[in-house]
């Protein structure tokens, strides 16, 4: 050991590359492990996570506007069915006769039985059951702070019953949600409900939203899979024929998170994690020390 600490002492050069080496290998354990544990806890975050899934192709879980109901009216094995789409409001925002300036916030628009499937949401003011109708939103409590500003108050539930303006139409805020930061879903400032389509049920396009489920318990995935992707291939194949083979379900702890481009795209991270520690032990393996 002192003949080594004698070396490193007259080699200083050699001394600074081997500490700075080691620095930066730290660095990037403690990114990667600290990137790994969050991935694990929110793949996991969902009490229900086994048995919750989306309707997807190879690498994303974005399909079409009808899959909630086809499900629904066909699948006596699903529970619950809740679409979800992320994008980001144009236009101005106005509240109480104030406007926030140079604000495009990020929306999710959902189906009501999110709080159903992500019963561990948790509201600062309002609840589930108040979250109906196509003109009524829930807030984020971050965003609720900002029109609290406007209205120079700190009372967060007198938020609950006004009408905010976003662009060309007004909303009713009915409750405000704790932040979604650190958590599966997209980080939203609004969240809306779907509106009704009054056009043809068509399966002639894809991408546009996600489709989460809930089966039941006492069903196997094998089984549930089956009977939902032949569905799937039913309504999809006639438009996209061999396409639909790769198509699949990817479980709650196989889904990555949210893409806010305008269309709710969850892609998979499993081999991304894989290759960034298959990277990190390449990285970080003993290097090789001079004899004395």
């Amino acid at each position: 050991m002192k003949s080594y600490l004698k070396f490193l002492s007259r080699n200083k050069l050699y001394t600074a590359i081997e500490a700075l080496g080691l620095v930066v290998s730290l660095a990037f354990v403690i990114l990667i492990g600290s990137y790994v544990v969050q991935q694990y806890q929110v793949a996991h975050e969902n009490p229900d996570w086994k048995r919750i899934y989306s309707l997807g192709r190879d690498k994303a879980t974005g399909l079409g506007y009808w899959d909630k109901e086809e499900l629904e009216m066909n699948i006596p094995e699903v529970e619950k069915v809740c679409r979800i789409s992320s994008t980001f409001l144009g236009g101005e925002i106005e509240f109480n006769g104030g406007k926030i300036q140079g604000r495009n916030p990020a929306s999710l628009t959902v189906d009501p039985e999110l709080f159903d499937l992500f019963p561990y949401l948790r509201w600062v003011e309002g609840s589930a059951s108040d979250f109906c109708g196509q003109n009524t939103v829930v807030i984020s409590e971050s965003f609720a702070r900002e029109l609290l500003s406007i209205e120079h108050s700190d009372n967060m539930s007198s938020l609950l019953g006004k009408k905010i303006r976003v662009g060309s139409r007004n909303y009713t805020i009915v409750g405000v949600l704790q932040d979604l930061k650190g958590t599966f879903l997209m980080e939203a400032s609004i969240i809306s409900i779907f509106e009704k389509s009054e056009g043809e049920k068509n399966f002639n396009s894809y991408g546009n939203n996600s489709t989460l489920y809930r089966i039941r318990a006492d069903i196997p995935r094998e089984e549930a899979d089956a009977k939902i992707m032949d569905l799937v291939r039913k309504n999809y194949g006639p438009t996209f024929g061999d396409q639909t083979k790769s198509w699949r379900t990817w479980r709650f702890d196989e889904i990555f998170g949210w893409v806010p481009k305008g269309s709710a795209v969850v892609e998979t991270s499993n081999k991304f994690i894989c290759s960034l520690w298959w990277c990190f032990c390449f990285c970080f393996r003993p290097s090789s020390t001079t004899s004395i």
